[in-house]
């Protein structure tokens, strides 16, 4: 059963971090921020929603252009549940001054010829995991929110910060029942035409409060 995020607890968080298991995986879903401790250095954005298909990669990119360094948590969830589907809650990065990271996420599905069978598969950040629902609906469409979660070293930091974080969805189609002949690449046939192109650019969400939705939180 999917869960929301209003159900997430700072307990599991604790679980989660102790285990160092997989923030992927469905049985520590519902670990949480570690930086809300200290509001007053934390930005967070929404982006969304917004849908990807099986030929779609959502891509998280920041870049630090302001005058500290920042550590990041982000993740995408399910836009009609709050289920968290990729991110690293509890495991923050650092990114120094004049910095940046990127974040990816797909979500593929493969079809048994002999029975019919759909199997998604989730890679989070490089990391494949198969998943046991299905979350494309008819359609063949994922609805996400991503967000972010910056926390500055110090307020003259937040004060002077140059946060540049946005979403990119770009084509990541792969061609079925491909080989790829050798010496024939560039272009590779098993690649959709426009392979790597980005087809949308999603800026924070304009609606989004500067602090962390306490209505998400729940309660400590």
């Amino acid at each position: 059963m999917m869960r929301s995020l209003r159900d997430f607890s700072f307990s599991a968080l604790a679980v989660a971090a102790a285990t160092g298991a997989m923030l992927m995986a469905p049985s520590v879903a519902s670990a949480q921020s570690s930086l809300l401790g200290h509001p007053e250095l934390l930005t967070v954005a929404w982006y969304g929603p917004f849908g990807i298909s099986p030929n779609d990669t959502a891509r998280f990119v920041y870049s630090n252009l302001g005058a500290d360094s920042v550590r990041i948590e982000w993740a995408f969830t399910n836009a009609e549940t709050g289920e968290l589907v990729c991110g690293n809650f509890g495991r923050p990065v650092l990114i120094g001054l004049n910095k940046g990271a990127i974040w990816d996420y797909q979500q593929t599905l493969s079809v048994d010829p002999a029975t019919g069978k759909l199997t998604e598969t989730r890679i989070c950040d490089k990391q494949a995991f198969v998943t046991d629902e299905l979350y494309f609906d008819a359609k063949r469409r994922h609805e996400l929110v991503a967000w972010i979660f910056i926390q500055h070293a110090s307020q003259l930091g937040m004060r002077d910060a140059v946060d540049l974080p946005a979403v990119q969805l770009f084509d990541s189609m792969v061609l079925p029942g491909c080989t790829n002949p050798p010496g024939n690449f560039p272009p590779d046939p098993c690649r959709s035409p426009t392979f790597g192109r980005t087809m949308s650019f999603i800026q924070a969400n304009p609606t989004a409060p500067p602090t962390f939705p306490k209505s998400l939180i729940g309660k400590r």
